[in-house]
């Protein structure tokens, strides 16, 4: 899994963070389910575990999420977790990809 974000971004803000899904071999591919979570500077959750898989779909294996900051958001450091699962049961994969922002 391959995550990319802007590092800084001013509030009033839209935060993009975007999931690309690849298989073993390199192939993008659509896994079971991908869970957003961010978490402000002073550690309250401000999105727990929102599924991405439908609503975010860009193409096979890409997916966004957007997150909307209000001008009196806490400045500082927030922290991003995207959690991909892929198949179900004792047998599902899960990968997760941590990120991190600075809104000033």
């Amino acid at each position: 899994m391959h995550i990319e974000s802007i590092i800084q971004y001013t509030a009033k803000s839209s935060v993009r963070t975007i999931v690309s899904v690849f298989d073993d071999n390199d192939e993008l591919v659509d896994p079971t389910s991908i869970l957003i979570t961010i978490t402000d500077p002073n550690g309250l959750v401000k999105v727990t575990a929102e599924e991405i898989i439908t609503s975010g779909k860009i193409a096979e294996g890409i997916y966004d999420h957007y997150y909307n900051t209000a001008a009196d958001s806490i400045k500082g450091w927030w922290h991003g977790i995207a959690e991909v699962i892929d198949g179900s049961g004792p047998t599902a994969r899960t990968s997760m990809g941590n990120y991190s922002f600075e809104i000033t």
